[in-house]
Formats: C-alpha cells, structure tokens, sequence
C-alpha cells in the first residue's frame, strides 16, 4: 500500500508512526516502508524533495529501525544514499538542524570512517556556524550534540 503514497508521503508516515507507536510493533511495516523510499529514491532527487527536515526525519527512521534490528542490504543501500545526500546538503543548515543530524547519527567509529565525506562536511559546517556565531551561547546545543 505505500506504492499509493509519494516518497514524501512516505517518510512523514514513518517518522510520525516511529514517534507515536511502541518501538518494535510495526519494525516490519516500518522497513517495507523504507524499502519503497529506496525504490523511488531516483525521483526523490530529481524532484528535489529532499529537504532538510525530510532528511532529518528519514534519518531518525533509518536510525531507529537499525536498532530494532530490521537492517539488511536494502536498509544499508538506502543509509548510503542519505549520507551521501547529507554529505551535499548539510552546509544549508543551522545549528539546531546540525545538532540534530550529529544526535541521530551518533554511531561508533566504523560509521564516520565508512562515510568520511558525511563527517568531513559535518565539521566544516560546524566551523563555519561557529565562526558565524555571535556569542558562544548560540553554539552550545551543537557542541554538546558533538560531544555526544
């Protein structure tokens, strides 16, 4: 049924359902979910509706079904194609959005080694919002997000 959804649709669905139902209920309807995000990945970039806070949301949903356990090739495909389009985008984004990427994506050191352009935009960025900013309380949710 999610084939009667646009791509958008989609993510908003699964982000909404993944803040609202019991972690694990639905970790099967949540990765078909995904799985038809990947399959209409090409025309979500070539119609730009890849914005920052559907990003953020598809992050959030990709991070959580890891943990649920539902991972497998298709997930980790569709995780590739996120990074690498965050990897192009994140220099449009505020403190408070790169504060939140940097929270959704805390993994371990693998995952910042295996996605080196995604890490290497994150602290360009993060240079760059605090050269940019006028006092150091303006920074401060950003460094404790990358502080982990």
């Amino acid at each position: 049924r999610f084939g009667l959804l646009g791509a958008e649709d989609i993510i908003v669905f699964l982000w909404g359902m993944q803040r609202l139902i019991v972690p694990g209920t639905l970790t099967t309807y949540v990765s078909l979910g995904l799985r038809r995000v990947l399959q209409v990945w090409p025309d979500l970039q070539s119609t730009s509706q890849l914005s920052m806070q559907r990003m953020t949301q598809l992050s959030d949903v990709l991070v959580i079904a890891k943990q649920e356990g539902v991972w497998d090739k298709d997930l980790a495909a569709l995780q590739d194609c996120v990074i690498t389009e965050l990897s192009d985008t994140v220099q449009f984004c505020d403190a408070d959005n790169l504060a939140e990427l940097l929270e959704i994506w805390a993994e371990d050191d693998a995952f910042w080694r295996k996605y080196n352009d995604f890490g290497d935009a994150v602290a360009k960025r993060f240079e760059e919002l605090l050269l940019e900013s006028d006092s150091l309380d303006e920074a401060v949710p950003l460094l404790q997000a990358a502080h982990g």
